[in-house]
């Protein structure tokens, strides 16, 4: 039985796919661009959520990525086109903020997918904007001043502060 916080809103579905795509350089670069100014890196998982604009188009409308480092996942690149957003209709606008937004989804969607036999994800938290998405979605804050992590198979105190002080320095990512 799948985990059904991994599942999308019900009052998303309608008109928003996430999935997984091998080229994320075709689908999410532009997105990716517009929010960090290079392209998409080549590696890892690209998760997209795509909008139904009509019957035969699908617009990528957010953007995130997931990679493995040693036993755990990272998680970022996170990014939402705001001009797909704004053409949606009203309607479709006021499920996306109902449902708590689409990268909300699209991260659940990842974290199911990849991190559930991992000890945990962490990511790299730079903004309150930020925080509110990967708060929804179950992590918890680091005594570092941008780490942050959810926890799946929470491992014991001297691991934890292992992985802690390895992912501390990578740095941003």
């Amino acid at each position: 039985m799948s985990d059904p916080s991994s599942e999308i809103d019900p009052r998303l579905e309608p008109f928003i796919l996430i999935t997984e795509v091998d080229r994320g350089d075709r689908l999410g670069d532009a997105i990716f661009r517009r929010k960090f100014g290079q392209p998409v890196p080549d590696f890892g998982h690209h998760i997209l959520a795509l909008y139904r604009q009509d019957e035969l188009n699908w617009i990528p409308v957010t953007y995130v990525k997931y990679w493995e480092h040693g036993e755990v996942m990272l998680s970022g690149g996170a990014c939402t086109d705001g001009r797909v957003l704004r053409a949606m209709s009203v309607e479709e606008q006021a499920a996306v903020r109902e449902s708590g937004g689409i990268l909300v989804s699209a991260m659940r969607y990842a974290e199911q997918r990849f991190s559930a036999d991992k000890p945990g994800t962490f990511g790299y938290c730079g903004d309150a904007r930020a925080w509110e998405v990967f708060d929804q979605v179950g992590y918890e804050r680091l005594d570092h001043p941008h780490l942050i992590v959810r926890w799946h198979n929470r491992p014991g105190s001297e691991r934890i502060a292992d992985l802690i002080a390895e992912i501390s320095k990578l740095g941003a990512f």
